[in-house]
This record gives structure tokens, sequence and C-alpha cells, in this order.
């Protein structure tokens, strides 16, 4: 895909607290995302666990669509995967790129 916009490598994980996400590497942890100080709604944890995902969740969504492609070219239809998870798909792939 072009355009592609970086970010911090995977792994991220969830800290034993669940009050930042970190971006590990050998020997170092680097704050990906903090809870908020004044956050009252109780949806952190969850929140948490999704940023912590995202890397492998992008990634994910290439596969999928970059099948897809493939399926088309050599098969000219894709009975396999519907639109509507393609299209979900590279919605989310222009959203992490900055491109929606």
């Amino acid at each position: 895909m072009t355009g592609e916009t970086k970010h911090t490598p995977a792994p991220w994980i969830v800290g034993n607290m669940a009050e930042e996400v970190f971006h590990k590497s050998e020997s170092t942890y680097e704050a990906i995302a903090v809870r908020p100080e004044d956050d009252d709604t109780g949806n952190w944890d969850a929140n948490a666990r999704l940023i912590a995902a995202a890397p492998e969740l992008l990634a994910a969504c290439k596969l999928i669509v970059q099948d897809v492609a493939l399926l088309t070219r050599y098969r000219s239809e894709t009975r396999y995967v519907s639109a509507a998870v393609v299209n979900v798909c590279v919605e989310a792939i222009a959203k992490a790129e900055g491109r929606q």
C-alpha cells in the first residue's frame, strides 16, 4: 500500500496496572497511551486492550485486502470474502493511515 504512515511497531502491551499501553522493545518500554487522570467512564481497560491490539488489527486488515486482491486477479470472483468485510478493512486502514 502506498502512502503508508509509520507508527511505533508492535508489540504494544497493556501495563500491569492497566494505566498505560506500552511499546516493548528488547530492554525498554515506551508509553503509547496513558489513562487520563479525569477518566470516570470506566472504559479505559477496554480502550487500552483495543489500543494494544491496533498494530495486529491493522496488519490483519492489510492481509485481508491483499489476499482478496490476489483472488480477484486470478479468479475474477471473491466468494470467500464478502465485499462488506473488505470495505470495513479498507476504511480501517485509511483511518489508521490518516486518510479518512
